[in-house]
């Protein structure tokens, strides 16, 4: 199964390229607003002193004429001060204040000198004294607009305008061409060896990079080819134990069957040898001697041992060869069925069971009576001085429930609490206490078996308690195998 190859390097090259265009659009606007500014304080400024220089002159100029009173003359001043595009308005008063000459571009002009309405457009007005030989002989008032002052400062925003625009355009054309070549095209090829060799390609790029990026590529092909490695070495680990759990399971199955065949097979031969030891000991009682007597008692002894050794042998074989399929099961019932089993040990050793509330559960119900009798018997035999209690309890953890036998018996060393569940491992002489230590391992089986775990919590003369879990629902693996024959 293989993932679509995503595209990182695209997309940080056009967060890179919005992020740069952003920046520079705001730099360009600020610039290009503190450059309007500038500029039209300037023309404002060039208006103010060009409107005063002129003001001083046509006072000079009106001087004369004024003194003669000729007003032809005036009126060519006047007409000549209007080729100024600023001007546009012009009066000249007498001393005693009457007009001498007036002119106006336009009624609105006309109204800031007569009727004093504002205008709507920006005005600038100047006022002089003609002098005549030092003599003040009359005013002189001249009217300037800024109306071609706005237009060219319109004119000049829209060109500060299309040059920001121009200018962001050329950047973003610039920085894509430099992030294509510098981060994009390197970055796509570092990405597409990674895919190529996540899908199980080999080989180097064809071209090796650059400054920082060509760090990058090293590192990142560095960590490629030990990833490379650690896999292919996983991959034949993984190989190894899968080959290793195949012939271990065989193993296992073989030795099962071995040890059932085995054992049954050889309970025939050892029932012989069994019958013909017990008829020379009944043939030649008292024709031999004590010494001949005791080697018949040891052989009929060793051979009973033996018997009961093939007969655990089976019955430990039986938890997988001869597993019943998992069934809805009243663990209460089958605790009964075992005590039922055990009632002759349980009267003659005056023990005393008792048990809490069992849930029903999905279990091999003879196993689970197996392993309530074993974990019993194991109680009553092991017991101290006082006659056996035994108290068997159930308590839900989880997806689980966890059961717990718990006797008042001579208790275990916590050094041996792993090795009781090992096949014939024994604590005790036979001389102090039968068995052949195996009840414990076929619990442990059982228990495995069904998908839960075993332990013990004990205190050395102060008893133990046996406790084991069983999953509820139990998992898949939990599933008897078939009945064998």
């Amino acid at each position: 199964m293989t993932a679509a190859p995503s595209r990182p390097a695209a997309s940080i090259a056009s967060v890179i390229t919005l992020a740069l265009v952003v920046v520079i659009t705001l730099l360009l606007g600020i610039a290009g607003v503190v450059a309007y500014r500038s500029f039209s304080e300037a023309r404002w400024d060039d208006l103010q002193k060009s409107h005063r220089t002129l003001a001083d002159q046509l006072a000079i100029g009106f001087a004369s004429p004024l003194w003669n009173f000729d007003r032809p003359t005036i009126g060519k001043i006047a007409e000549g001060a209007f080729h100024e595009e600023s001007i546009s308005g012009l009066i000249v008063l007498a001393e005693d204040g009457t007009t001498v000459h007036a002119r106006s571009r336009s009624p609105e002009a006309w109204n800031v000198f007569v009727e004093r309405a504002p205008s709507g457009t920006p005005e600038l007005e100047e006022k002089r004294t003609i002098l005549f030989e030092g003599e003040p002989i009359g005013t002189l008032r001249i009217l300037a607009t800024a109306r071609f002052v706005q237009r060219d400062l319109r004119a000049t925003l829209g060109q500060v305008a299309l040059g920001i625009v121009g200018l962001d355009l050329a950047v973003i054309l610039g920085l894509y061409v430099l992030l294509h070549r510098v981060i994009l095209r390197p970055l796509k090829r570092i990405e597409e060896y990674s895919v190529a060799v996540s899908l199980g390609g080999r080989g180097d790029p064809q071209e090796s990079l650059r400054g920082e990026l060509g760090v990058l590529q090293k590192s990142i092909l560095e960590m490629i080819r030990q990833l490379d490695a650690r896999y292919a070495a996983l991959e034949q680990s993984r190989a190894e134990l899968k080959q290793t759990n195949a012939e271990l399971e065989r193993s296992n199955a073989e030795l099962q069957q071995f040890a059932y065949v085995a054992s049954h097979d050889l309970q025939e031969p050892l029932r012989g040898v069994a019958g013909c030891v017990e008829l020379l000991q009944q043939r030649f009682k008292g024709l031999v001697d004590a010494k001949g007597e005791e080697l018949i008692t040891h052989t009929i002894e060793g051979t009973i041992r033996m018997q009961t050794l093939i007969e655990d042998l089976l019955a430990l074989s039986r938890v997988v060869t001869r597993a019943n399929a998992a069934a809805a099961t009243d663990s209460g019932r089958v605790l009964k069925g075992a005590l039922d089993n055990l009632a002759v040990a349980i009267r003659e050793s005056g023990a005393e069971v008792t048990h809490d509330a069992l849930p029903t559960l999905t279990v091999d119900p003879t196993q689970l009576l197996q392993l309530f009798q074993n974990l019993i018997s194991n109680a009553i035999k092991f017991r101290g001085t006082q006659p056996p209690k035994v108290h068997v309890s159930a308590v839900r953890e989880g997806e689980a429930w966890r059961f717990s036998v718990k006797d008042n018996g001579i208790g275990i060393e916590p050094q041996y609490f792993e090795r009781i569940f090992r096949i014939f491992q024994r604590l005790h002489t036979r001389r102090e206490y039968e068995g052949n230590g195996i009840g414990l391992a076929v619990c442990k089986k059982i228990v495995e078996r069904h998908g839960g775990r075993i332990g013990v919590e004990s205190e050395f003369g102060r008893g133990s308690t046996f406790s084991f879990t069983i999953p509820d629902p139990p998992p898949a693996g939990a599933k008897a195998e078939e009945r064998r024959p």
